[in-house]
C-alpha cells in the first residue's frame, strides 16, 4: 500500500546542505531550552556548526537539535533536522580562520522534508 508523504531523504536536499539560507541549534542550558542561529557547513557527511566560544561552551558534548531550513510559504518549506551530540572539532577546512568555534553534530537521528515535492512511498 502506498501513501503520500512530505518526507525526504537528506540526499534529496543536497543543495540545501551546500547553500543553507539559515541554520539554528537548540540545546538545554541550565535546565531550559535555548536556541540560536549558527553558521553551518556540511562536509563529507559531517554536520558542522560554528558559533562564538561562549555559546559553544554551553553546548559542548550535550544533546542538540540542528535545523537547516528554507522557505516562506507552505509549498516552499524544506528542511533537515539532525538530533545528536555536539562534539568539539577543528571545523570544516573551507571555513578555517573565521574566528568561530566549530562543533560537529554527531547524528543519532536525521529527518528531512520537502513540502513542494510530495512523494509516494510504501506504507510500513
Amino acid at each position: 500500500m502506498k501513501r503520500i508523504t512530505r518526507a525526504a531523504r537528506p540526499e534529496d536536499l543536497a543543495d540545501l546542505l551546500a547553500r543553507p539560507p539559515r541554520a539554528s541549534l537548540a540545546f538545554v542550558n541550565d535546565g531550559t531550552i535555548d536556541a540560536m542561529p549558527v553558521a553551518f557547513c556540511f562536509e563529507v557527511g559531517r554536520y558542522w556548526v560554528g558559533m562564538d566560544a561562549a555559546a559553544a561552551a554551553r553546548t559542548e558534548n550535550g544533546r542538540v537539535a540542528l535545523l537547516v531550513d528554507e522557505g516562506c510559504y507552505h509549498t516552499e518549506l524544506r528542511g533537515i533536522s539532525v538530533r545528536g551530540r555536539a562534539v568539539p572539532g577543528d571545523g570544516p577546512a573551507e571555513r578555517a580562520g573565521t574566528g568561530l568555534t566549530w562543533l560537529q553534530v554527531s547524528p543519532e537521528r536525521v529527518s528531512a522534508w520537502d513540502y513542494g515535492a510530495m512523494r509516494s512511498r510504501e506504507a510500513k
